[in-house]
């Protein structure tokens, strides 16, 4: 476990608190570009199907209507 989880995981299981945690891809290693932010886990979830059910990331991410 991460010290930001246990440092503050009452307010994380409260939902007061979402913790994100980001690389900052300055090699391209993840194939999205140099220097992007990529999100590679939410409160510890690394999955990322899972990591889309946080509100967090469904606020960022609305679904495309066509």
């Amino acid at each position: 476990m991460f010290y930001a989880e246990k440092e503050f995981k009452a307010d994380v299981e409260s939902g007061k608190l979402t913790i994100v945690g980001t690389v900052y891809d300055l090699a391209n290693d993840f194939n999205n570009g140099y220097g992007r932010l990529k999100i590679v886990n939410i409160n510890g979830e690394s999955n990322p199907e899972k990591m889309m059910e946080f509100p967090l990331m469904k606020s960022i991410f609305k679904p495309v209507r066509l």
